[in-house]
């Protein structure tokens, strides 16, 4: 239903001297956009940057991702602060990004370096088995502060070999809340939703997909350690 779930309004695609500009504006007050500069023939520059707004409890709304039928749940959620007060969560997406490929044919492997920076405005927490919790209430939502991500990554991607395709990825994020007052009702319930001030998080993620020759055999392998 378009009224009910985000609908790209427009989309332009732009090609002047090598420049591709793409820009995707969604209802609920986001958007999307893009800017690819292909600086040398096996390197590519990319900027981007996005924002979109989640009302609390939407995706209650949202039908399932399965056909079949489908009706709103006979009991909704609560705010958990006792003001009953919900702020819209905001997320603003930044980042730029250097591909280089090694060869000069499109399967040899390419490296690619990125930074990016996310800022949450009223992160959304959903608490549910609350204790001594309203029982007109399936859920809970309630709001634990701002967050501010900083971070960067390096991956290596491509064919390496005939029948198999992969990435290795390795990123890093340092983060920040900004709490105040709103993490109160969350702390006394669920301590452990609230994070700490800062934190920084390591992850590598390996992906293989490779074909079976003289079959129509798939495989497909991912890999992921995080800190």
């Amino acid at each position: 239903d378009p009224e009910r779930a985000p609908v790209r309004m427009a989309l332009f695609v732009l090609m002047v001297l090598g420049l591709l500009l793409s820009v995707s504006i969604p209802r609920a007050f986001g958007g999307h956009g893009a800017v690819s500069y292909r600086v040398l023939p096996r390197t590519l520059v990319r900027a981007s940057a996005s924002q979109s707004m989640v009302a609390p409890g939407a995706d209650e709304f949202l039908p399932p991702p399965v056909d079949g039928p489908w009706l709103p749940a006979e009991r909704m959620f609560f705010p958990l602060s006792a003001r009953g007060e919900l702020r819209a969560e905001r997320v603003r997406n930044t980042g730029v990004s250097v591909a280089y490929r090694l060869g000069a044919r499109d399967l040899w492997p390419t490296i690619e370096v990125r930074r990016f920076r996310q800022s949450t405005d009223n992160q959304l927490a959903t608490l549910l088995g609350v204790t001594g919790s309203d029982s007109r209430a399936d859920y809970f939502v309630g709001q634990v502060g701002d967050i501010d991500m900083i971070g960067w990554g390096a991956a290596v991607n491509g064919q390496f070999g005939e029948h198999v395709h992969g990435r290795v990825e390795y990123g890093q994020v340092d983060s920040t809340w900004q709490t105040g007052n709103w993490v109160r009702g969350i702390r006394r319930v669920a301590p452990s939703a609230v994070r700490a001030d800062t934190e920084r998080v390591q992850d590598v993620t390996t992906s293989l997909d490779a074909d079976v020759p003289r079959s129509l055999t798939h495989l497909s392998v991912v890999y992921r350690l995080s800190t």
